[in-house]
C-alpha cells in the first residue's frame, strides 16, 4: 500500500521548502518526468483509459467551443508575453486531447493575432525576420523564430516605455540665438 504524503500545504509564505519537498516526493515516485513534460503520463493502468474518457469530453460541440476558443483568444495588457505563449499552447494540448491537430502555423496565427494593436509594425516586420532566419529552401514559418521575436519585441515595448525624455520648454532658445548672434 503506498504511503500517504504528509507535509504542510502551500501558502504564501512556504513556497521554496514545499517546492523542494514536492520536487523530491515526485523524483522519489518516479513522477518528476511527467511534470517537468519530459515524460508522457503512464497509460498502464488498465482503469486510465476508462478514466481518461470519463474524464475528458470529446463530442463535436466540444472540439467546435475549442476551436472557437483557441482562435479567438488575446493577450491582456498586464499578461507577459511568456504567459501569452503557454496560454497558446495549453489551449493547443486542450484541442490535441480531443483528437484535433493543431500546426505550428495555427499556433503563430493566433500568438499574433491575439496581440494588441500596439504590435502591428512587429507584425509586419515579422516576415523579415522570418525569412532571415530560415536556413532551408522550406518557406514554413520557424514557430521558435516567432517565439523568439515576439519574446524580444516585449522586451523592446518595455525599453521603450522606461526610457521617457523629460518636457523641456525650448521656448528661450530664439532669444538665447539673437543674444549670442
Amino acid at each position: 500500500m503506498p504511503e500517504p504524503l504528509h507535509f504542510v500545504n502551500l501558502n504564501e509564505s512556504n513556497y521554496a521548502e514545499w517546492l523542494l519537498y514536492m520536487q523530491s516526493t515526485l523524483i522519489k515516485k518516479g513522477l518528476w518526468k511527467v511534470v517537468e513534460g519530459s515524460e508522457t503520463c503512464p497509460l498502464s493502468s488498465p482503469n486510465s483509459k476508462a478514466l481518461q474518457c470519463m474524464h475528458h469530453a470529446q463530442g463535436f460541440a466540444t472540439w467546435m467551443t475549442l476551436c472557437q476558443r483557441f482562435n479567438m483568444m488575446t493577450k491582456h495588457a498586464d499578461q507577459s508575453m511568456s504567459s501569452w505563449i503557454a496560454d497558446v499552447q495549453q489551449a493547443m494540448f486542450h484541442l490535441q486531447e480531443v483528437r484535433y491537430n493543431t500546426t505550428a502555423e495555427d499556433k503563430i496565427l493566433v500568438l499574433t493575432q491575439g496581440l494588441p494593436p500596439f504590435y502591428d509594425p512587429f507584425i509586419i516586420s515579422l516576415d523579415t525576420a522570418i525569412a532571415a532566419n530560415n536556413t532551408t529552401a522550406d518557406s514554413s514559418i520557424s514557430l521558435e523564430v516567432v517565439r523568439a521575436q515576439l519574446l524580444n519585441e516585449e522586451s523592446h515595448q518595455h525599453a521603450t516605455q522606461l526610457v521617457q525624455w523629460p518636457q523641456t520648454d525650448w521656448s528661450f532658445l530664439p532669444r538665447l540665438m539673437t543674444r549670442l548672434f
